[in-house]
């Protein structure tokens, strides 16, 4: 099925979406794996666990500030890390702007975790949060079906390939 053709704007804002789009995925895949196994064995520590349910337990609004402070605080330091590397900085402004996201998924991403089910008790939260869900998720979807999507992935497998090649480990043990 060919896609409808557009103007130049409309076709400047289609590639520009899919390179944010691609930016994300990509990205995604490469940090998720990384990450996911560190923070299970975070979410598995007993003082975590502890933590997670005092926040659990406060009033909805509590845990809305409790999150969006941190937050706030990872987004201004992200922009500052930006301001940094735009200005010739590009060592420490990268540093800081990795070290936001790296809190960003240690705290806020627990934050969230454990204060969703009272933060999705706010009326407006709770609409904001599944309509961005369901637009990234629409988003993603529709990044996956694309050539440069089914390319990179071919990319991944020939890379994959070639370094399981390097390491000496036969096709036929591959999981």
């Amino acid at each position: 099925m060919s896609e409808p053709k557009r103007g130049p704007i409309q076709f400047i804002g289609h590639v520009i979406a899919q390179i944010v789009v691609g930016i994300y995925v990509v990205v995604d895949s490469i940090i998720g794996p990384i990450f996911r196994p560190f923070m299970r064995w975070l979410s598995s520590l007993h003082v975590i666990q502890r933590i997670e349910g005092w926040i659990g337990a406060l009033p909805p609004y509590v845990v809305l500030v409790l999150f969006l402070v941190p937050l706030a605080v990872e987004e201004v330091t992200k922009f500052y890390g930006l301001v940094l590397m735009g200005g010739g900085h590009v060592k420490s402004g990268l540093l800081l702007y990795i070290g936001a996201h790296v809190f960003a998924i240690l705290i806020c991403e627990r934050i969230f975790s454990a204060g969703k089910d009272k933060l999705l008790t706010i009326g407006w939260f709770a609409r904001l949060f599944y309509w961005l869900k369901g637009y990234k998720d629409r988003l993603v979807a529709w990044f996956k079906a694309t050539e440069t999507y089914r390319k990179a992935q071919r990319l991944k497998a020939s890379l994959k390939e070639t370094v399981d090649r390097w390491r000496g480990r036969p096709k036929a043990f591959e999981r």
